[in-house]
């Protein structure tokens, strides 16, 4: 007995795990104090204790297990492989479908997921039953219980192989979908704003590679954005393996802020531009780089900058065409002394008198200083003309002679006339002026032999022609073209040749006011210039005047050889300056007049008053105190009917103009004058048809 004790002992003790071989113990103290039936009774209530114990954890374990799923916010279902019915599913599940846990018991995933078919759940899971994968995760669609439906990301495997069971969990997806299409949304627009720039633009890492391009980079590099992304900027920009000098790009990365330069490709041009991408710690990580054509922004200021060189230009001429007519007056008058008593003295004197020599040397620096002043007017556009219709060509022929003699026998002048040109409305003497300035500066460009053309066209501009060509006008014109085979000039001489005073001469060869008085007569009549040269190609100018439309063509008048003598009319001459008062009515005496003279206009009223009827003409300054010559000829009118006047002055046009001298059919002499040109332009006054 006692040995069937002590082998059941042994069986207790190796039958149970270690916690509870304490009971090895007590088996043995029954067995050896009472008997089989006592130790059998021990061990039966034993078991019958564990197995209470066990289910009573188990079911606290599952209710710990449900709570664990209720408390989850994500759907969490539990079904079965075979007939797919939901054997467990957890509170968040019930609150987003809308059903209870009894009518969740009684369905099916495929009650839930309009999206699914029996066939595609099966094809879906077919992996997890095969076991060639423990886990699928997949995006699908669930029906509430109102029929609304919302996105859920599942996740899915096989519980256990047995009694096989699916564990599915679900999150609903509907923020994150709305999130992801924000995003989605705005990195469209974003890429929209970024394509829409018409700037070429890259985002470059701290290597120089390209991680993006919009569009105009694409346009602008005929790349498309995936193939430029990855290589160097410098390469696709510029094709060399090394960057360009100034590289914005370097330069901000050192500076830490914008950088730019502007390059050159072709015609055209660019600002490049490199604004430096950092980190949170302000690290370099990068760069935007822009690139903006600037082609039109440079022409736009290289034209601004013409303009305003034109502009200071005309201040230029303004200025120095004040000055001119600021001193015309005075310079004129004084030259009208010297040139007159001079002339008067020419009379007394004979030809082989020494005397007589020195004379005319005076009159002729007087002359030429009257061609000085002359020439600055016509620069300045203040010169005094008297315009009238004429045929260029017959103008030009007239002068040819003259012309031959002025640029000397070594030189070959043509004249390529255009036939029957439209007619002009020129002063005669300015023509003079033109072609005078610019034979002698070809004359001066030509080295020993040479050439010099002169021809006539007309030509017409119309308004796309002026959009073309900026420094001309519409309209109808005729064209005078001087041409010569010299040195010609470079790009930095043409930009300065109009300038007064500008010369390429040596010292005491040249005024520097030839082509300035060229450009003024030209500018005054409403014409325009231009000039074509190259360093030893020689040189062409092209000067336009517009066509007369007028159908008026007037005769010359022939100039007097004998000097015109009075016939004892009566004269009131006025003028404020005594010594020209005087100096005239000498003049005017010896030529036969009987001069009244004044050197007050107030005064010369009252003269015509006391001489009415007996006075023929009247000779007086335009610009006089008191009152202008003008009203004086209109005041004394009453008193003398018919009364015929001579103006005359030494300002400039701009200063008489506007007084009414420079009308049409007004007779005027500009000072300083020869007794000649007094004597011919009094006889063309007393004999005109017009008071």
């Amino acid at each position: 007995m006692a040995d069937k004790g002590i082998s059941l002992a042994k069986f207790i003790y190796n039958a149970y795990p270690q916690p509870n071989r304490w009971a090895i113990g007590v088996a043995v103290l029954l067995a050896l104090g009472g008997g089989i039936g006592a130790i059998l009774l021990f061990f039966h209530n034993r078991r019958l204790r564990v197995e209470i114990e066990g289910r009573k954890d188990a079911e606290e374990r599952a209710t710990r297990f449900s709570d664990l799923l209720d408390a989850s916010l994500n759907e969490i279902y539990i079904f079965a492989a075979d007939t797919l019915r939901f054997v467990k599913v957890n509170r968040g599940a019930c609150q987003n479908l809308g059903y209870s846990v009894e009518e969740m018991l009684m369905m099916t995933p495929l009650d839930i997921k309009p999206d699914f078919t029996p066939e595609s759940f099966d094809e879906l899971v077919a992996p997890l039953r095969s076991g060639e994968k423990e886990k699928i995760q997949f995006s699908t669609i669930h029906r509430r219980k109102d029929g609304s439906l919302y996105p859920v990301e599942a996740h899915v495997q096989l519980a256990s192989a047995g009694d096989p069971l699916f564990v599915a969990i679900m999150l609903d997806i509907t923020e994150r979908q709305a999130a992801e299409k924000a995003l989605l949304k705005a990195a469209q627009e974003w890429q929209k704003t970024f394509d829409a720039n018409s700037n070429a633009i890259w985002i470059l890492d701290r290597h120089q590679r390209v991680q993006r391009a919009n569009k105009a980079a694409e346009r602008l590099f005929q790349q498309s954005g995936e193939n430029m992304r990855g290589q160097i900027c410098w390469r696709i920009a510029h094709g060399t393996d090394r960057p360009v000098d100034a590289c914005p790009f370097l330069k901000a990365q050192k500076s830490l802020h914008r950088e730019t330069m502007d390059l050159q490709i072709g015609d055209d041009w660019f600002e490049v531009a490199a604004d430096p991408i950092l980190d949170a710690d302000g690290h370099f990580t990068g760069a935007v780089h822009i690139v903006n054509n600037i082609s039109e922004r440079v022409r736009s200021e290289r034209e601004r900058e013409k303009i305003q060189a034109q502009f200071m230009q005309a201040q230029k001429m303004e200025s120095v065409g004040r000055l001119a007519g600021g001193v015309a007056h005075d310079y004129n008058n004084m030259l009208s002394v010297i040139m007159g008593y001079t002339e008067l003295a020419l009379e007394k004197t004979l030809p082989d008198d020494a005397l007589h020599m020195d004379l005319r040397e005076i009159m002729r620096a007087a002359k030429r200083s009257a061609d000085i002043t002359r020439q600055l007017l016509a620069f300045a556009r203040q010169q005094t003309v008297a315009p009238r219709v004429l045929d260029l060509n017959e103008t030009i022929e007239s002068m040819l002679k003259m012309l031959r003699r002025l640029i000397g026998e070594d030189i070959d002048l043509v004249w390529q006339p255009k036939a029957d040109i439209w007619p002009i409305n020129i002063d005669p003497s300015q023509v003079d002026q033109i072609l005078a300035n610019l034979c002698v500066n070809a004359r001066d460009a030509i080295t020993d032999v040479g050439r010099i053309s002169i021809a006539t066209d007309t030509v017409s501009f119309d308004q796309d022609d002026c959009a073309v060509h900026k420094n001309i006008s519409p309209g109808d014109f005729v064209r005078l073209m001087v041409s010569d085979d010299g040195c010609g000039m470079d790009q930095a001489t043409l930009e300065n040749i109009f300038e007064p005073f500008f010369t390429t001469k040596e010292m005491g060869k040249g005024t520097g006011l030839g082509l300035a008085t060229v450009y003024g007569i030209v500018k005054q009549n409403d014409g325009f210039i231009n000039v074509y040269s190259e360093p030893d190609k020689g040189t062409t100018f092209k000067i336009y005047l517009p066509r007369d439309t007028s159908k008026v063509m007037r005769e010359d008048r022939a100039a007097p050889t004998t000097t015109p003598l009075g016939n004892g009319e009566t004269i009131l001459l006025v003028e404020d300056d005594a010594s020209i008062l005087k100096l005239s009515r000498r003049m005017l005496e010896n030529l036969g007049y009987t001069v009244i003279a004044t050197n007050d206009p107030i005064r010369a009223l009252a003269l015509g008053r006391e001489h009415a009827g007996q006075v023929d003409l009247l000779i007086t300054d335009v610009v006089m105190p008191a009152m202008n010559g003008r009203d004086l000829s209109h005041q004394l009118n009453p008193h003398c009917p018919g009364l015929k006047t001579l103006f005359m002055s030494g300002y400039t046009a701009d200063v008489i103009a506007h007084r009414g001298v420079l009308d049409d059919k007004v007779c005027f002499i500009p000072k300083p004058f020869s007794k000649q040109a007094l004597a011919a332009k009094v006889r063309e006054v007393l004999e005109s048809d017009t008071a």
